[in-house]
């Protein structure tokens, strides 16, 4: 069973949403998970909640929490 054809609910993308909004993932991957995501609320909505994860890590980082 392929990635797309898992229900919505269980996609097995979701794991990629942070690699992606830190710019980690491969060129090929980030292709394929950018086409992946117009048709996949789950990780749409995956995205927004976590949006903000690359500003908090870099504020974090800069004043030497991480």
């Amino acid at each position: 069973m392929d990635r797309d054809s898992l229900p919505d609910a269980k996609c097995g993308y979701v794991t990629w949403v942070g690699s992606y909004l830190l710019a980690a993932l491969d060129p090929a991957d980030r292709s394929e998970f950018v086409v992946h995501i117009r048709t996949c609320g789950r990780c749409r909505d995956e995205i927004v909640t976590l949006a903000e994860l690359p500003s908090i890590l870099a504020r974090a980082y800069r004043t030497g929490a991480l």
